[in-house]
């Protein structure tokens, strides 16, 4: 598993630095599937351009575009997809805890 790790909101360098990682660890180590897991808080983004920023860096290293959400998609020699989360984690994660 990779993280972002602060690489802010919407910093797209840093999601095409993942990606290619995890493009060249593939090529040690199979990878069957990659899933990116977002937020998407409705104030800043919509589905559409969170969809576009993840396009984004998919298309950069792998060459391929997502057409929709939570559906795996087919590269080269993996499947690909992203989901958002709605509230944002933090505010999930507060949630299930307060239980």
């Amino acid at each position: 598993m990779k993280e972002l790790g602060g690489g802010g909101k919407d910093h797209k360098d840093t999601l095409r630095k993942v990606l290619k990682a995890i493009q060249n660890d593939s090529q040690f180590n199979a990878i069957d599937k990659i899933g990116i897991l977002l937020d998407l808080d409705p104030s800043d983004f919509t589905i559409e351009s969170r969809l576009a920023f993840v396009n984004e860096g998919i298309e950069t290293v792998f060459g391929v575009k997502l057409e929709s959400v939570n559906t795996f998609q087919q590269a080269t020699n993996l499947q690909l997809a992203c989901h958002f989360i709605q509230p944002n984690l933090d505010v999930l994660l507060r949630k299930i805890a307060a239980k």
